[in-house]
């Protein structure tokens, strides 16, 4: 029996029945070749998997690699031409290893041997080992592409590969090849405990978590792909340095272990591989989704080009050998030479780094300021290794025998440093004055004793830079460097905590924090620089504590680096509450508001925060107008929460901002004003709050305290998105998908939904769902619709209970459930939907998924339709029409079916021509009967264009004409109405607008019947009993006159 073909790893083992023939098996198969037709180069493979040779193939004219199979009796020589012939339909694929058929072993006509195509460059791990300095990130996302490609192949054909690694995909010239061949032997042994500790940084943690019962996905396959992605971005075996086969690392992945991302990886293609090796395989993209997503990834062509190629001309400069010179082999004159050539190539690096840094200089430079203040200090490195170069010359003693010759060497070191200095920063840039670095520091205090999100700082730290035309690098290492450095630990940590001027190191921010505690009070009261500045040491000292126990004690309340100790945070905190500072005193209440360390008291809570803000903290402050307002701690007094966060917005807390606005907003402590809560909202944002961008947009869009400006509206929800506010980026999404202040762009508007969906924001999960479901800027998808909608509909989402409703009432991504529909519905219409609370009362009108229940159908149906829902309104008309859960009033139905239809609803608007015509809650009045018919005819309701076909061929409110009648019923009878499609039926039968045809008359009167309407029924019957447009047929005349009398035809 065959076995199923499923993918595997590079090396090739199988077992063949010795007893089957070969001649009798292959002579139609046309995959062997005999052995003689390869001429065989070199053996590149001998142990206990078999021989591996390197041939030349006659028949193909290429290099091949012929692979022995081991031998076994439980896999048969037929078996395994199947599955030669089951992969050969498959690597026809570009990217995928071909496999070109068996053929024997010299000498051994009872082994065999795999055809394969020869891959030059080897597996992928060896390719990076040996080439990764080469590769810029267009080569990368290159291979990247191609290996989603072939693993979209195999999936498309419904194979699981069940062991992608970089030892089983192989580079062809430059090109990806994945092999995924193998045998029923080969997988059990590539699933033995053994086979999987060795590659287990790419196996699915699901699969490691429950090996013995865990059946492989394609989502399986996606995990590995976004190791290998991490592999190509970093050029590293995934957990290199550690025991693979080590049980703790196993558990490690199980428990969320992952690499960390590579500096300098494009965040989109970051963004894909953490999305693939997430734990849950449901919460893996699918092959399709990473494919377009790296479709779409757009690396910055000009400036990304010169960085990869210089800093690659950089990396080699750093890796080649030091300047040896053996003195007592040269002359003089030879080491003068070869002192000339080292100048020469050294200045050829330095002119390479001056055009680049010159180029990052540039007004239109796409880099943001922390990948430039990156690769700024990377350069001042690499010049220091220059020197370091020219420094080992001149300190040895060469520099004695050249001495005499001195006159014609050139000065290396002083013309690196000139060089150095003239693309780096003008020389007022090397800080001669401990001023800067005074007011720095004082900068950076009022801002970390102001802002609770530091991450808000760092961008102001380097717009500080900039407009004091100053490098981060520079001044970092100057501080570093510094005599007095120990006065500046907070900022240099923070530095290495976010990246400026540096790269990120959180250990290195954990060092300078701790040595804080180095500082003792005997530095004196002041000193004096050269220039007579005055610097308070004592103030110093204290900031620099205060700024290195609370952000040691942040570190540890979020577990940065280290493990989480709320313990000690909370003892950190308290360090600096007890010296009466009110950032500390914030924090402690902090600690009190969320149970960090200690028991949660809301009580005590307020009172460190009322501490602290009488002590002047800003932040302390925001917190206690926020007890004042929601009662915590304290009784709710919106009076005193307005005061409070009016003192911390004066002071500059853009969190106190924005509150304040929104007191001026909704009248909370204050009259109300739409002026003020702008005003307050705009500060809030121009001072970086995320939520006062969102609201400033806001004002924009809907005109709320200024002026309506869609343009302005898009900018600033723009910069709420880009600071990482999840409702900003879903009303970017909204601006996009609208075209609201900038052209409709489907596909971006995907992105921010995604993205805010990504944040938790309810709206944008419930839009991703609708993108999802509509193919709005990505491919369909009813799984993924209705994952989002399900998402947002238990973060209580109104919108999306009802479209989760809608789902399970129609069977839209997952099993038709009626009562699961009822009951979200039920949910949506309790949080104030009108749609769900109309379908709520089709629920109850119809039975679905609850019992049936006028009275309830009618009080939801009151509901919706008061709160706007024209269709509530339609059928609000109908219920009083025909009493239904109420007693029947004609004037109201009249009345709501009114309101509906001056709302634009096409049904309402027919229903109001009906009791035009036949005076029903209203006078009769066949004009505005067709005016209406007319109104719900244009808006292609079929009812509609039937009734007013009918007012053209009767006459009713209009002149006949025959013409038009027949064009109205037409387009009714082809929307599907079984009235307008009864009297398109008619037309045809008495020629009215038309030529007479009996067989047409027949097929309308047909499907009129079939859809339920009764005279079309009686019109049938009478058509079969006269032979009119059918054979003549008594018997189903005689049914269908039945149908007629009993369902009330007279």
């Amino acid at each position: 029996m065959a076995t199923k073909l499923i993918t595997t790893e590079s090396e090739f083992e199988e077992r063949i029945d010795e007893s089957t023939n070969i001649n009798e098996i292959t002579k139609n198969s046309g995959i062997f070749h005999h052995y003689e037709t390869f001429e065989v180069f070199e053996v590149i493979g001998n142990g206990s998997r078999g021989i591996i040779q390197k041939a030349m193939s006659i028949t193909y004219q290429k290099i091949v690699v012929l692979k022995e199979i081991s031998q076994s009796q439980n896999y048969s020589l037929r078996e395994l031409i199947n599955d030669v012939q089951k992969y050969q339909k498959i690597d026809s694929h570009d990217n995928i290893l071909k496999l070109f058929g068996l053929t024997t072993i010299k000498d051994k006509s009872d082994k065999y041997m795999l055809i394969i195509e020869y891959a030059d460059n080897g597996t992928l791990r060896n390719y990076l080992k040996n080439n990764f300095d080469t590769l810029n990130w267009d080569d990368k996302l290159r291979l990247a592409k191609q290996l989603t490609s072939a693993v979209m192949h195999l999936h498309s054909n419904n194979i699981i590969h069940g062991s992608i690694h970089s030892e089983n995909i192989f580079i062809c010239r430059s090109d990806i090849k994945l092999s995924a061949f193998r045998t029923p032997e080969h997988a059990i042994k590539s699933n033995s405990l053994a086979s999987l500790l060795s590659s287990i940084q790419y196996s699915d943690p699901e699969y490691l978590q429950n090996i013995k019962t865990y059946k492989l996905t394609k989502r399986s396959d996606i995990y590995s792909l976004g190791v290998l992605f991490w592999e190509l971005s970093s050029g590293m075996i995934p957990f290199e340095f550690e025991s693979l086969s080590d049980f703790n690392l196993l558990n490690s992945i199980i428990q969320g272990k992952r690499e960390t991302v590579i500096n300098g990886t494009p965040r989109e293609f970051a963004k894909i591989y953490t999305d693939c090796w997430q734990f849950k395989s449901k919460n893996r993209p699918t092959i399709n989704q990473i494919y377009q997503s790296l479709q779409n990834i757009k690396l910055s062509d000009t400036i990304q080009n010169a960085i990869t190629s210089t800093v690659l001309s950089i990396k080699n400069s750093q890796n080649e050998k030091k300047i040896k010179l053996k003195i007592d082999s040269k002359g003089i004159q030879d080491l003068i030479q070869t002192y000339q050539e080292e100048y020469d190539n050294k200045a050829k690096e330095l002119e390479i780094l001056g055009t680049f840094l010159k180029t990052l200089k540039q007004p239109d430079n796409v880099l943001n300021p922390f990948s430039t203040s990156i690769i700024m200090n990377q350069s001042k490195l690499i010049f220091d290794k220059i020197q370091n170069t020219i420094g080992e010359l001149t300190a040895s003693s060469i520099s004695e025998k050249l001495s005499e010759n001195s006159a014609n060497i050139p000065s290396l070191s002083s013309n690196l440093e000139k060089n150095f200095n003239n693309f780096n920063e003008s020389p007022s840039d090397k800080l001669s004055s401990f001023k800067f670095i005074l007011d720095l520091f004082q900068y950076f205090f009022k801002y970390f004793d102001t802002y609770e999100q530091h991450n808000a700082i760092g961008p102001m730290l380097i717009n500080y830079f900039q407009n004091n035309n100053k490098n981060p690098t520079t001044i970092l290492n100057h501080l570093i460097n510094h005599k007095h450095h120990l006065y500046f630990t907070g900022i240099i940590g923070f530095c290495f905590l976010y990246g400026i001027g540096t790269t990120i190191n959180h250990k290195k921010a954990i060092e300078m924090y701790t040595r804080a505690t180095e500082l003792k009070d005997t530095f004196g009261n002041v000193q004096t620089n050269s220039k007579g500045v005055v610097i308070l040491v004592k103030d110093l000292i204290k900031n620099n504590w205060i700024i290195c126990k609370i952000s040691l004690a942040i570190i540890y309340l979020n577990g940065i680096e280290i493990e989480k100790d709320y313990d000690k945070a909370f003892q950190l905190f308290s360090e600096v509450a007890e010296k009466n500072y009110g950032i500390g005193q914030y924090y402690v209440g902090k600690c009190y508001n969320n149970g960090y360390g200690i028991t949660k008291d809301f009580s005590k809570a307020f009172e460190w925060y009322l501490k602290s803000s009488e002590n002047g903290n800003s932040i302390g402050q925001y917190n206690l107008g926020r007890c004042f307002q929601n009662g915590y701690g304290t009784d709710k007094d919106e009076n005193k929460a307005f005061k409070w966060y009016l003192k911390s917005a004066e002071n500059g807390n853009n969190n106190a901002q924005y509150s304040l606005g929104h007191c001026y907003d909704n009248g909370i402590g204050i009259v109300k004003s739409e002026k003020k809560a702008f005003e307050w909202y705009l500060k809030s944002a121009e001072n970086g709050n995320s939520d006062g961008q969102y609201s400033v947009a806001w004002c924009f869009q809907n005109g709320f305290g200024t002026f309506k400006d869609k343009k302005k509206a898009f900018e600033w929800y723009l910069k709420s998105a880009e600071n990482g506010n999840a409702g900003g980026q879903n009303n970017l999404g909204w601006c996009y998908r609208n075209g609201t202040g900038v052209a409709k762009n489907e596909k971006k508007a995907f992105e921010w939904y995604l993205k805010s969906a990504e944040g938790q924001n309810p709206g944008g999960q419930c839009n991703l769902g609708w993108c999802y479901q509509n193919g709005f800027g990505t491919v369909k998808d009813e799984i993924l619709a209705f994952e989002w909608y399900s998402k947002s509909a238990e973060n209580e989402n109104a919108f999306a209970q009802f479209k989760l409703g809608w789902c399970y009432q129609n069977g839209f991504g997952t099993n038709k459930d009626e009562k699961e529909a009822f009951e979200w519905y039920k949910k949506s219409a309790e949080n104030g939907n009108q749609n769900a609370q109309y379908n709520v009362g089709l629920c109850y009108q119809n039975g679905l998924g609850t019992n049936k229940d006028e009275k309830k159908a009618f009080e939801w149906c009151l509901k919706s339709a008061k709160n706007g829902s024209m269709d509530a309104q339609c059928n609000l008309g109908w219920c009083y029409r025909n009493g239904f859960g109420i007693e029947q009033d004609k004037t109201q139905a009249f009345d709501w079916y009114l309101k509906s239809a001056e709302g634009g609803n096409s049904n309402g608007q027919w229903n109001v021509g009906l009791c035009y015509q036949t005076g029903f809650g209203t006078p009769k009045d066949d004009v505005k009967a067709f005016e209406w018919y007319k109104k719900s005819a244009e808006n292609k309701n079929s009812i509609g264009q039937g009734k007013l076909g009918m007012c053209y061929q009767g006459g009713i409110g209009t002149a006949k004409d025959e013409k038009k009648a027949f064009e109205w019923c037409l387009k009714s009878a082809e929307g599907g109405n079984p009235y307008g499609q009864y009297i398109l039926g008619w037309c045809y039968q008495n020629g009215f607008g038309t030529t007479k045809n009996q067989k047409k008359a027949f097929n309308w009167y047909t499907k009129s019947a079939e859809n339920g309407y009764i005279t079309a029924k009686y019109n049938l019957g009478w058509c079969y009993q006269n032979g009119f447009g059918i054979a003549k047929d008594d018997k189903k005349a005689f049914e269908w006159y039945l149908k007629s009398a009993t369902e009330g035809s007279s």
